[in-house]
């Protein structure tokens, strides 16, 4: 893979460039960029996923209650064109898996739209008073948002990284500086701010924070069963950094097998009859899957109600939240 990388990386030059020379465009006004018809708060990154935006979006939009958060999201990887409301128990094929996640998550107000301009316009016309919260964002320069949280990842960041197709890079890092806060998601305990800013190359305005995605206990998925910590664990995955919750089973439980698919895999038919016949023949066995995952499942419930299926939880800690929160409140008010 590497040896791969290496060979790909004159193309990565090319990319790079081309993203420096789009992004110029937009900072000299050559290409239109605007606010929307209501105050914007950005979540996005630089590389190609694996950050934790979906958990933190969650996270931050609870913890801004108070301005009354609406989210906003281009809904990847849906079949459907345009701008909508979500509402309960939507086809995800259709809304899209994170949007979706987001209204089961307890959000008020969730809608899609590929133009987020548009998108924007849209919830002002629907009736929406207060901030609205895009997640994954960063590339759509035609916004100007009002505040813009970058997310970075602590085992990879963006310093160390290099542009697609030989790094995982979809912008370029002088995108970084449009950013008014930072968090360092997955930081180790021991990361020393003070140095990663410096290596960030960030400037003095610029906000940054580090914070860690933490796993509780596995809960039930259409039935009444408890989950129990003794019996061994089967994973069902299809997300970018999918080891991250394999090695938290495999830590605190007994880890069978892990059924690993690429990120925003649908499932089909044949991929339910593989999982039911592997734990027909692991009885003990318990199939666990993210909160992401379990959108893509509703299609089958009919099939898997037999099986003991379980969602891993995740939360958010950002080590001195109060001091963002409360920066974004100053912000909005």
């Amino acid at each position: 893979m590497h040896i791969v990388r290496l060979l790909l990386f004159p193309f990565s030059l090319i990319y790079g460039s081309i993203l420096f020379l789009r992004n110029k465009l937009f900072d000299w006004g050559i290409f239109p960029s605007e606010k929307g018809a209501l105050p914007t708060l950005l979540i996005g990154n630089l590389n190609t996923g694996g950050t934790g935006k979906t958990p933190h979006t969650i996270h931050l939009a609870k913890a801004l209650d108070s301005l009354n958060p609406a989210i906003l999201s281009r809904g990847y990887g849906r079949k459907s064109k345009g701008y909508f409301l979500l509402e309960d128990d939507m086809d995800p094929e259709i809304s899209g898996d994170e949007p979706q996640l987001y209204l089961e998550a307890g959000m008020k107000t969730v809608a899609v739209c590929e133009d987020r301009l548009l998108g924007i316009a849209e919830l002002k016309k629907s009736g929406h008073i207060g901030i609205v919260i895009l997640d994954d964002a960063l590339q759509h320069r035609s916004l100007k948002p009002d505040y813009c949280i970058l997310m970075v990842p602590g085992k990879r960041p963006y310093y160390k990284d290099f542009y697609l197709p030989s790094g995982d890079l979809r912008d370029h890092k002088i995108s970084a500086r449009r950013a008014d806060a930072v968090i360092i998601s997955e930081a180790p305990d021991h990361l020393d701010l003070v140095s990663c800013r410096r290596k960030l190359s960030l400037k003095d305005h610029q906000l940054l924070f580090k914070s860690k995605v933490i796993y509780f206990e596995p809960e039930a998925w259409g039935h009444q069963s408890n989950f129990d910590k003794n019996r061994p664990v089967v994973l069902l995955t299809a997300i970018a950094k999918a080891h991250r919750p394999a090695n938290y089973l495999d830590e605190n439980f007994e880890l069978k097998k892990h059924f690993q698919y690429r990120d925003h895999y649908r499932f089909s038919q044949t991929d339910v009859q593989t999982w039911t016949n592997y734990l027909n023949a692991h009885p003990g066995a318990q199939l666990v899957t993210t909160a992401k995952d379990a959108i893509r499942l509703k299609p089958f419930q009919k099939e898997l109600q037999t099986l003991s299926i379980f969602i891993l939880p995740i939360g958010v800690e950002i080590e001195n939240e109060a001091e963002l929160i409360n920066h974004l409140k100053k912000h909005f008010k």
